[in-house]
C-alpha cells in the first residue's frame, strides 16, 4: 500500500512512525475505540488459562 496525501496507509490506518507521533489524547481516544469494538465483538471473552496471579498467567502463556 502506498501512503495517501494525508500520509495514512490504507483507510484510516496509521504507519508505525505516525502512531509514535500521535498525541497522548489521540492515542487514548484510539485505544478507547479499539477496546469498545473488542467488547462489542467479544462480549463474553475470558481467559482460558487457569491462574491465581499475573505471574502464573505469564508462565502459563509462555509454556
Amino acid at each position: 500500500m502506498t501512503p495517501t496525501k494525508t500520509g495514512a496507509v490504507g483507510k484510516g490506518r496509521l504507519t508505525p512512525a505516525q502512531a509514535r507521533r500521535e498525541s497522548k489524547v489521540k492515542k487514548r481516544a484510539r485505544t478507547e475505540e479499539i477496546l469498545q469494538r473488542l467488547k462489542e465483538e467479544y462480549p463474553a471473552a475470558c481467559c482460558a488459562l487457569e491462574h491465581r496471579s499475573p505471574l502464573q498467567l505469564l508462565v502459563a502463556t509462555i509454556l
